[in-house]
């Protein structure tokens, strides 16, 4: 049987599944209703890598990169 070449990941949120399911199939269509997080999305699979910030707690930070292995992003 022929492994199937196309994934759909609805509600993809920033596409951690979606990239994930990119190491498997040829194609994965994500969809999402939320724009911010598509345009995350698009970011981390230009850039393979995206800072952000994060609350620890009250008024405390932390900066992190969240990063996208790079033999997914060249496949994209």
């Amino acid at each position: 049987m022929e492994k199937p070449s196309r994934a759909l990941d609805i509600g993809c949120g920033v596409g951690r599944a979606s990239f994930e399911l990119a190491r498997v199939f040829d194609e994965v269509v994500a969809i999402d209703y939320n724009k911010s997080f598509i345009d995350t999305c698009a970011v981390l699979r230009d850039n393979g890598h995206l800072g952000y910030t994060a609350l620890r707690h009250g008024d405390i930070f932390t900066e992190h990169v969240a990063v996208v292995d790079s033999a997914i992003v060249s496949r994209t």
